[in-house]
């Protein structure tokens, strides 16, 4: 099989939706909701009446002091996508705890981000894109992984069946 018949065009399409998404309005805010919008963003944001439209780059999650932009799921999906792109290519497989990690917290910050838009705002597309497109990047990842799990239950088993003592049966 050729490299470029490997290539995972799905993946890239979604990380490219994914993308796209980032740049789509996520949603709006009440200026005075208790989240905190990063200071160290260069990009003016937009305001409406008393409102904050959010995207990926003017907004950041504020969890008990620790400051999560909201580009890191897209981060986390570029390394998730580099991932699999090696994976497909046979030169590399990350770490199964790795890749998890890192689909945990991009679930866990959109997840976070999709609470705070319906408690204190209203949602917008580019949430439900990046969101969706991340989690389809998630399924591909956790059923990879899935499928390496049953592959190595596989060959344990077939292992043993190969080192098991067969029976003997005499017939008079």
């Amino acid at each position: 099989m050729s490299p470029s018949s490997r290539v995972p065009y799905g993946v890239l399409l979604t990380y490219a939706g994914q993308v796209a998404g980032a740049f789509m309005t996520w949603g709006s805010l009440p200026t005075d909701a208790r989240l905190s919008t990063s200071l160290r963003t260069m990009l003016p944001i937009p305001m409406r009446e008393g409102t904050i439209d959010i995207t990926s780059w003017n907004f950041d999650i504020n969890l008990c002091g620790v400051l999560f932009p909201n580009w890191g799921p897209l981060l986390a999906g570029l390394f998730l996508v580099a991932f699999l792109a090696l994976r497909s290519f046979g030169l590399w497989t990350a770490p199964k705890l790795v890749s998890g990690a890192l689909v945990g917290y991009g679930l866990i910050h959109l997840g976070l981000l999709g609470a705070a838009f319906v408690d204190y705002g209203e949602v917008g597309a580019g949430c439900l894109v990046s969101s969706g497109c991340f989690l389809m990047l998630s399924c591909t990842t956790g059923w990879g992984i899935v499928l390496d799990v049953r592959r190595h239950l596989d060959e344990v088993h077939a292992a043993k069946a190969a080192h098991r003592p067969q029976r003997v049966t005499y017939s008079r």
